[in-house]
């Protein structure tokens, strides 16, 4: 008696999918997400109870500062769960360049009107404003990995392993 043998017409990429995305959650580092949204409810617990009065003086409503901060802690978050499913390694190649636009940012906020002497911020139409030193942040962060994975193996001696750290932290920092 022949055995027939059995195929199955539907792809298995739809399951696939499913269970990458299963997998993906079964990786998130459950600890470290309870702690930064334990962070984040304290933060906006402390910025409601310093801030209630003053905005109900000023402009008339006590949830005003609590609701603007709470659209950006989930706009955060979106971006934080969005961003993740990205792949790391794809950051290498615009790490450089990145650098350098928040290196010429730095500098253009040097041009911006000053606001109470101190030049922060860069404005801009419907979201208000930008500051350069948070993007400059990342993309140190950015910079750095990427100098130390091309540079693995001279990370150890002062010459190439400190001081072009050094330099370029030194020179972001001064801006």
């Amino acid at each position: 008696m022949a055995s027939a043998v059995r195929t199955n017409p539907t792809p298995a990429k739809p399951k696939r999918k499913k269970r990458a995305r299963l997998l993906y959650a079964a990786h998130l580092d459950i600890p470290l997400l309870i702690i930064l949204l334990s962070l984040l409810v304290i933060g906006l617990i402390c910025l409601f109870s310093a801030s209630h009065v003053y905005a109900n003086y000023y402009e008339g409503d006590s949830y005003y500062y609590i609701r603007k901060q709470g659209e950006f802690a989930l706009l955060g978050l979106l971006l934080m769960f969005a961003i993740s499913f990205f792949d790391y390694h794809r950051w290498h190649k615009p790490a450089v360049i990145l650098w350098a636009l928040s290196f010429v940012l730095l500098v253009a906020v040097l041009a911006m009107p000053s606001s109470i002497g101190v030049r922060r911020w860069i404005p801009l139409p419907i979201i208000g404003g930008f500051q350069p030193s948070e993007f400059a942040k990342l993309t140190i962060i950015l910079l750095f990995a990427h100098m130390i994975a091309r540079r693995r193996d001279n990370m150890k001696t002062f010459k190439s392993g400190f001081v072009p750290f050094v330099l370029i932290l030194g020179a972001t920092c001064l801006l």
